[in-house]
């Protein structure tokens, strides 16, 4: 008579051959680049908050904070099947727009702050 750890032990393994059979070779892959990049990138910050270095803490802190929310957003294509070809225009289209608006916010609007405290007026620091 099987115990119930047995019988949990049976209905795990079940289902992680459901799971293996239904997942094709690229999402293995896929999952396996992902779960290797994330124990490096732990183990990268573990390593530089042991080093108290403040400057760096922060830094790491929020870089890891990008980095896991890029890996986060890639799940929901990596276990989509198929895309019909409007599905992805318009994902084509929002990346798009985060990387303009990335853009104008990061890099444009400074660089004319920085042009008029120079000096320029501006129509010149526009241009620059």
């Amino acid at each position: 008579m099987e115990t119930n750890a047995e019988k949990a032990h049976d209905t795990w393994l079940a289902a992680a051959r459901t799971l293996l059979r239904t997942l094709s070779f690229r999402h293995i892959v896929g999952l396996i680049i992902c779960s290797v990049g994330c124990v490096l990138l732990l183990g990268s910050l573990v390593e530089q908050i042991m080093s108290a270095n403040p400057k760096m803490h922060r830094a790491l802190l929020g870089g890891a904070t990008a980095a896991a929310a890029t890996a986060l957003g890639t799940l929901p294509i990596l276990f989509a099947q198929n895309f019909s070809r409007r599905t992805f225009d318009c994902f084509l289209g929002f990346g798009a727009g985060v990387m303009l608006g990335a853009t104008a916010f990061s890099l444009v609007i400074p660089a004319i702050a920085a042009a008029k405290a120079a000096g320029s007026g501006s129509w010149e620091a526009s241009l620059m």
